[in-house]
């Protein structure tokens, strides 16, 4: 009791919608029980989060878990594609270098 003729108490729901929620005390129904709740989503505080059915935050459909952070695909697959992108350039020039190194070879004159 949390003071005369009061109570504290914690309501868990997991699912959004309406639930019902009964309280007796010694098997005595208290007045203007039963009562309607409203469950209403979960607001996830983060960008691409999104609350699923049982009220816990992850990543949107089009984003992914990167270091504890919801990043999405496009922006995921933009710097992927910058990072292949770069080592594809890099190993196209040491090919180019090796050729040219090669042709240099047969041209040389003692």
């Amino acid at each position: 009791p949390t003071e005369e003729h009061g109570y504290d108490f914690v309501f868990s729901q997991n699912q959004r919608g309406v639930a019902i929620l009964e309280i007796a005390v010694n098997d005595i129904q208290v007045p203007e029980s039963p009562w309607r709740i409203e469950v209403i989503e979960h607001v996830c505080l983060g960008n691409q989060m999104v609350a699923n059915e049982n009220g816990e935050c992850s990543c949107s459909n089009n984003s992914r878990l990167i270091n504890g952070e919801c990043m999405a695909d496009g922006i995921f697959a933009g710097i992927l594609s910058g990072v292949c992108g770069f080592f594809l350039l890099v190993a196209l020039w040491r090919f180019l270098a090796y050729r040219r190194e090669k042709n240099d070879e047969v041209w040389k004159v003692n």
